[in-house]
């Protein structure tokens, strides 16, 4: 069973909240992209390779109307 958390104080600053230069937030920024770009490679891959069915599903609708 899941206990409901405590009350979040939106004055309370995160434990690993530190003060970054803009520099360092653009490199967190690029990192964050990058790691999202090579999460969406395997998804890309797996509906090329079903690209004529998923058309087929997504078209369906319109040809059935």
């Amino acid at each position: 069973m899941v206990e409901a958390s405590e009350p979040v104080d939106p004055t309370q600053e995160p434990e690993d909240d530190e003060p970054m230069t803009v520099f360092e937030h653009i490199g967190e920024l690029r990192g964050r992209l990058i790691r999202c770009i090579l999460a969406m490679i395997p998804g890309v891959a797996i509906a090329w390779v079903f690209r004529e069915r998923l058309m087929q599903f997504l078209v369906s609708p319109l040809a059935d109307a």
